[in-house]
């Protein structure tokens, strides 16, 4: 989200930025007009609640992402008896238009609700992900599960592929016990929603007016240092490999199947440099392998010997190598990460692997089909970037754009679907079935 807010603030426009990360000090943008509100709590509360653990041991259930959602309540909770001085004068603002984050902002929520109840401030969703299925049902896009590719259930713990519905018994206890807050409520009522979902790369599926994709967005890269500019251009070497699992994910804690697996088929790839980013045990390897805490990511997808990029799947990952047009490996650790993935290797675009029953043999089968491949998989990434940047206009003019209108118009903004206004049983035609069984039943007697 910082490349909107950057942009708008570019433009002239006073920003408000709520911060809530566990990073040492506010960081610094550049902007007189960017006003930062320290509403940290001094936790880092993917480590207070083992997430950085559940990253290798669990997958999050298809669309359903409650853990993060109580993590999120319980942020809030501290919040309110440890900032809760900072609440009236972000209430008294007189703000234009809120940017949310779709997923798990509990906080932003909170704010948000209070604001549109105080003032009618609009509220935009802004997606880095696909959107959760509450969202989109809530703002009746008449997404189907026909739509293809769609979840495909669990991440199996064993190679043979199995189907586990979700917990019934959760969802009954959470629709009994919900209080005054609705999550449909609160997407239904927003403005509008932007996303930088990879909206246009499948099969075709329903949007609405009010759902605009901002993705696409290539950032720029820069120089390698003298170091890894020699490493990468050694002579002897046929290609550059990098792998890269973004900040959560943390190598001290892996499995030592997952380490064994990695760490033994880079061992047999001597021909190839590979870029390890790990924050692992120090551990003895290969002169052709190079570890680092903190890799260039970006400027080593785009140096011309990149071959590969293994990732995890996280959507600015996934759009940096689409920028860069590397072809994938894919092995998703948690959130959206497995849906990114299965829909990258469901349409082509990459392969894929299990965390769960990784091995060094499966590394390296999946390395080779690239390899092997190189010419065919390169012209596929291509095309697909090709796709995925072909845009009217740059994905952030078009943001600020609707993020003004929006501003201007409050909430009139669009022409609401009147799906918006239904209840879920109207919405899902509960009621219409209800009645046709319970016609039937009469019937029969």
């Amino acid at each position: 989200m910082s490349k909107l807010f950057l942009k708008l603030a570019e433009s002239g426009h006073n920003i408000t930025i709520i911060d809530t990360t566990a990073k040492k000090g506010l960081p610094d943008y550049g902007f007189n007009n960017i006003h930062m509100v320290d509403m940290r709590c001094g936790k880092d509360y993917f480590k207070k609640f083992e997430i950085y653990e559940m990253v290798w041991e669990k997958m999050d259930e298809p669309l359903t992402f409650s853990g993060i959602f109580e993590i999120g309540d319980m942020f809030l909770n501290d919040v309110l008896k440890e900032k809760s001085y900072l609440l009236p004068a972000i209430l008294e603002t007189d703000f234009d238009v809120i940017i949310l984050d779709d997923l798990a902002s509990v906080h932003g929520m909170f704010i948000s609700e209070l604001l549109y109840k105080k003032k009618k401030t609009p509220t935009i969703q802004y997606g880095t992900t696909f959107q959760l299925e509450i969202l989109r049902s809530s703002r009746a896009y008449g997404s189907s599960f026909l739509n293809e590719p769609t979840d495909a259930g669990p991440l199996p713990r064993e190679i043979v592929e199995v189907f586990h519905p979700g917990k019934f018994t959760s969802r009954t206890l959470n629709a009994q016990l919900e209080g005054k807050f609705s999550f449909q409520n609160h997407f239904s009522k927003s403005a509008i929603v932007l996303s930088e979902a990879f909206w246009g790369l499948g099969l075709p599926i329903s949007q609405g007016n009010d759902l605009y994709s901002v993705g696409g967005y290539c950032p720029e890269f820069g120089a390698l240092d003298k170091e890894m500019e020699e490493f990468l251009n050694d002579p002897k070497s046929k290609g550059t490999i990098i792998l890269a699992f973004g900040s959560y994910v943390k190598w001290y804690l892996a499995p030592q199947h997952i380490l064994d697996a990695y760490f033994g088929a880079f061992e047999n790839l001597t021909d190839y440099r590979i870029v390890f980013s790990y924050d692992g045990e120090p551990r003895e390897v290969p002169k052709h392998v190079k570890l680092s805490p903190w890799a260039p990511q970006k400027d080593i997808l785009n140096h011309p010997k990149t071959k590969i990029f293994i990732s995890h799947s996280g959507i600015k990952s996934t759009n940096e190598a689409l920028c860069a047009g590397i072809p994938l490996i894919l092995m998703p650790c948690f959130a959206d990460q497995k849906y990114n993935s299965e829909f990258f290797s469901h349409l082509g675009y990459s392969e894929f692997m299990n965390k769960y029953y990784l091995t060094k043999e499966i590394v390296l089968q999946n390395i080779h089909k690239v390899l092997d491949n190189f010419e065919e998989k390169k012209r596929r990434i291509l095309k697909v970037r090709s796709m995925y940047i072909d845009r009217v206009m740059n994905p952030m003019d078009l943001a600020e754009f609707y993020v003004i209108r929006t501003a201007k118009k409050k909430e009139d903004v669009i022409f609401k679907r009147k799906g918006i206004f239904l209840s879920w049983n109207e919405y899902l035609n509960i009621d219409f079935f209800v009645s046709l069984i319970g016609l039937i039943w009469l019937i029969s007697k």
